[in-house]
């Protein structure tokens, strides 16, 4: 996920093509900032002048836009918004590859039933997505699998976090996990995310690239685990969780609020980045 920078607002750095390519590089390099240099950025967001990486929650998709989640499609149509990044999901197929999925059944996405884990990839790759959660309505997009996702994010310049939504991950899912990273060069836009130290740690050792590119995810802040970034949820952010969290060398991201009330008030806290579902709405509002 993105960054924030002292003096570099997203109108300096443009939502073209090659206006998100800019800020792609400046939010990542982020994620390696020190401490005392993270300070600065914060200073400057919470004085209003830099609006926080906007990331999009599973992509742009219904109701904001006429897109199934976690599709290709809502990839293209988040950045085409102006969004930073994408969030996306991570589920493994009966045959371990990875998939982008949300839920643990195919239910609410598709109009087929069961769980991700007791299909082969070729059955879930053939699955429509539609429109609506719980719909019979299925569109032309259909279940991406990871290295599919991820070549989709780095041709439209943008960042991606990957949340590995398993408590483990055995041996073959872990290795074509790390092997879907290597063959998209995947280190230089995407970071790892999980709510289970567990898998942040196996990811970690499985490749020393991911050191410095992954984030827990949290309810409420915590400090003390090895990552780079806590992504929590905003009810619990406060500004002075926002500064402990900066004291540690950790970047801040709130997901998922819905407000431009909230969307302001983490501004002015300092984070460095939040996740929303309407990133058009967030984009109009938010650092205005």
């Amino acid at each position: 996920m993105g960054a924030c920078f002292a003096g570099v607002s997203k109108v300096e750095f443009g939502t073209g093509h090659i206006g998100r390519a800019v800020r792609r590089m400046a939010l990542l390099a982020g994620l390696m900032v020190a401490p005392a240099a993270m300070s600065t950025g914060i200073a400057e967001a919470a004085s209003g002048s830099v609006c926080p990486a906007v990331y999009a929650h599973m992509g742009l998709h219904y109701p904001y836009a006429a897109l199934p989640e976690n599709s290709l499609a809502a990839v293209d149509a988040a950045v085409k918004a102006g969004a930073d990044g994408i969030e996306a999901d991570v589920r493994f197929s009966s045959d371990n590859n990875p998939i982008i999925m949300h839920d643990a059944a195919v239910n609410r996405t598709t109009t087929w039933h069961g769980l991700v884990s007791h299909y082969r990839t070729r059955s879930l790759v053939r699955m429509r997505l539609t429109k609506k959660p719980d719909a019979e309505d299925p569109t032309g997009q259909h279940v991406p699998t990871l290295y599919q996702y991820l070549e989709r994010v780095r041709m439209d310049h943008a960042s991606v976090e990957v949340e590995i939504k398993p408590a483990h991950l055995n041996g073959a899912q872990l290795g074509r996990f790390v092997r879907r990273f290597r063959g998209t060069a995947a280190w230089s836009f995407a970071t790892v995310s999980s709510f289970h130290p567990a898998v942040l740690d196996q990811v970690s050792r499985a490749d020393a690239r991911f050191a410095g590119r992954t984030a827990l995810l949290t309810g409420r802040p915590v400090l003390g685990h090895p990552v780079a970034q806590e992504d929590v949820a905003y009810p619990n952010l406060t500004s002075a969780w926002v500064a402990d969290l900066h004291a540690a060398g950790l970047r801040v991201d709130a997901w998922t609020p819905k407000t431009p009330a909230a969307w302001k008030k983490l501004t002015a806290m300092g984070v460095n980045e939040i996740t929303v579902n309407n990133v058009k709405g967030y984009l109009a509002a938010a650092c205005r």
